[in-house]
């Protein structure tokens, strides 16, 4: 889009050089340490989220998507400290979240 208004700006003012915007580099990314967890929900030893990664890096935006009863809503309660994780780990910014209160 920014060439098709180069050159319409090259139209109305020809005598006016102007440069094609520079693209930036991008950054490598460093790879995502990746940490599973799993939760117990009840007596029966049923496992509502089993083996889990996901990292969301600032200023992303994600949806979980899936059918009912895959633990979409289970693994957002314990991202938020409303469920107790079982197994593995949560990491927030660095912070180990496990135990810490909602």
């Amino acid at each position: 889009m920014s060439t098709v208004v180069l050159k319409h700006i090259q139209k109305i003012y020809p005598n006016t050089e102007a440069e094609k915007p520079k693209k930036k580099k991008k950054k490598a990314e460093e790879p995502a340490e990746e940490k599973s967890y799993k939760l117990k929900v009840t007596d029966e030893g049923v496992i509502a989220v089993d083996d889990f990664n996901l990292e969301i890096k600032d200023k992303e935006f994600i949806v979980l998507v899936g059918p009912s009863g895959c633990g979409k809503s289970t693994t957002l309660r314990m991202v938020a400290g409303l469920e107790e994780i079982s197994s593995g780990e949560l990491i927030i910014d660095g912070k180990l979240m496990n135990d810490v209160a909602p």
